[in-house]
């Protein structure tokens, strides 16, 4: 497969997602300094440029790159290339040494952060104690919902949002259909409480103690003797 994209997909695509792109990663810009080509000006401009989240205006980059209008978006494609070559490199261009974890821990009226370092990250349904918080959650005992990555340069955030209680596959089964199928809407479900909220989906659902899933279990078949 490809590395990266040739230069007619990048011709379709928008100059401010180029842009966007360009300004977010300086290190893998970095990288192509020194290589005598027709987007030296270009590249030079935008790693000079500290607000990535406010990108600079086309006429404001043409006077600065010394670049006519009809040759500046052939060199921000050019670029781009440049770029997508980098990152495709075997080289690692991007590193992220930096790890920091943040639990989101659902509270009574908002979330609670709880920046930290973990030397092992646990896995979604995993059931996690923190003991420390029952003022504000009425609970001690969690479990992992999902797990968010952030990738910055030098850094990455590993946000994994807690839910409260002990793990129970058949209840967040029912959960996760009741929400797919739009029966649970969100003023609903921020209404209830946990035992609330399961009584009214083993309501929605016709659920009882007695008709509670049961795994399928192979039938033992007899040895065929030899």
């Amino acid at each position: 497969m490809p590395k990266y994209y040739d230069q007619r997909e990048i011709e379709s695509l928008p100059t401010r997602d180029l842009l966007r792109d360009l300004l977010r990663s300086p290190l893998a810009l970095s990288g192509l300094k020194g290589r005598e080509q027709p987007y030296d000006s270009l590249l030079a401009l935008l790693l000079a440029w500290e607000k990535p989240d406010q990108p600079p205006t086309l006429a404001l980059l043409q006077q600065r790159a010394h670049l006519k209008a009809t040759r500046f978006r052939p060199t921000l494609e050019l670029l781009y290339q440049a770029f997508l070559a980098a990152l495709a490199a075997e080289e690692a261009v991007i590193q992220c040494p930096q790890v920091t974890h943040c639990f989101i821990i659902p509270g009574h009226r908002q979330n609670q952060l709880v920046w930290c370092q973990l030397a092992r990250v646990p896995q979604v349904g995993e059931n996690v104690e923190l003991d420390f918080l029952w003022a504000i959650t009425g609970h001690d005992t969690y479990f992992v919902e999902s797990i968010t990555s952030e990738y910055q340069e030098g850094k990455i955030t590993v946000y994994l949002q807690l839910a409260a209680g002990r793990y129970d596959p058949y209840y967040q089964l029912l959960l996760a259909r009741a929400r797919f199928e739009n029966k649970l809407t969100h003023s609903l479900e921020r209404e209830l409480d946990e035992d609330q909220l399961r009584t009214w989906l083993h309501s929605a659902y016709g659920v009882t103690k007695a008709s509670a899933p049961v795994p399928d279990v192979p039938a033992c078949l007899p040895r065929k003797r030899s």
